[in-house]
């Protein structure tokens, strides 16, 4: 199996810029954005769908999240909790959908009015 996108940017074969890791998950800024912060905050372990989260997966997801609330207020959207929540969650309900080709990703975006 060839390696997605993702992985080649885990693994440091494409370039990337990187504004959190760990050793669950990485935030990346989107470099297509389509708003003034779009970020992509993406599972170490490839989990291709919500139904193939296992128990052990609770750590990863929870810290996605927690993350993505970290970065808000680290650029400074996170006085529109609303706005990015919301896309957060719209990211998480249709995780298939979002990223069929490459691999499921939590995507935090906000526009600025």
């Amino acid at each position: 199996m060839s390696k997605t996108v993702f992985q080649k940017i885990i693994d440091r074969e494409i370039p990337s810029e990187i504004v959190y890791e760990d050793d669950l998950v990485i935030a990346i800024k989107d470099v297509n954005p389509v708003a003034p912060v779009h970020l992509l905050i993406i599972p170490k372990k490839c989990i291709p769908t919500l139904n193939d989260l296992i128990e052990e997966d609770a750590n990863t997801v929870g810290r996605m999240i927690k993350i993505a609330k970290d970065l808000a207020k680290q650029f400074n959207i996170d006085k529109t909790v609303d706005d990015w929540h919301d896309t957060l969650l719209d990211t998480i309900k249709n995780w298939k959908s979002n990223c069929q080709k490459h691999r499921r990703y939590a995507r935090l975006v906000r526009s600025i009015s």
